[in-house]
């Protein structure tokens, strides 16, 4: 059914660019020789009312697999959905049922990573950061965009080296780990930044014992930690 459809209409409805598709659509003869192969040992397919649906999750379920991505359950329920919307179904639900049986159709099966971690699809992440994310902020003023990011301050950090004379040589320190992180967050445009947020071990350290905490220039706050 997916041959009478535009790449566009597919970029569109699988969310991904024409040249992702066209990546895909190069690879169709390879993905049928797969399928034959599988087709001796899986039932035969029921045809149903959400055949396009489930079809348009399978495809949608391979290309994100493909790059790596992780899939659980409650993403294909949100995403099959999403896709029964775009291809005109609105009653469509993905109950538990639906998705049983979808899993089992398509021989898909949940498993767990282990070894190293699989190295990030810079790919995938390039044409969300480039394609899909400005097409969201351009709904927003730049004054309602924020961004925040968290650093670390070692504020009891010696130096990494030190002057002396040629013929001598510094002894190795130990590097003091004392430690407070600080989260910084400001909007787009630079007119509303806010107070710097600094996290630290202590409720109310002690050079803080007679001034008021709510007096500083930043937010403080104590985070717990459990041994």
């Amino acid at each position: 059914m997916w041959n009478n459809v535009s790449t566009r209409r597919l970029s569109e409805i699988l969310g991904v660019s024409k040249s992702t598709i066209a990546r895909i659509q190069l690879q169709e003869q390879f993905l049928r020789e797969q399928a034959l192969r599988k087709v001796t040992t899986r039932k035969r397919k029921r045809e149903g009312e959400d055949a396009d649906v489930d079809e348009a999750l399978t495809q949608w379920f391979t290309l994100d697999t493909s790059r790596g991505v992780q899939v659980s359950g409650p993403i294909l329920k949100a995403k099959s959905e999403d896709l029964a919307r775009k291809l005109g179904n609105d009653e469509f639900k993905a109950i538990n049922g639906w998705l049983s049986r979808w899993k089992v159709r398509h021989d898909i099966k949940f498993k767990r990573s282990h070894g190293e971690k699989a190295s990030a699809n810079s790919e995938y992440a390039n044409e969300w950061k480039f394609t899909k994310l400005p097409q969201i902020l351009a709904k927003f003023s730049l004054d309602d965009i924020y961004n925040a990011d968290e650093t670390g301050l070692y504020y009891r950090a010696t130096l990494d080296g030190s002057l002396c004379f040629k013929h001598e040589s510094i002894a190795r320190s130990k590097k003091a780990m004392y430690r407070i992180t600080i989260l910084c967050c400001v909007n787009t445009s630079g007119t509303d930044k806010k107070k710097l947020l600094v996290i630290g071990k202590s409720k109310k350290p002690r050079c803080f014992q007679k001034i008021s905490l709510q007096k500083l220039p930043v937010q403080f706050m104590q985070i717990k930690t459990h041994e």
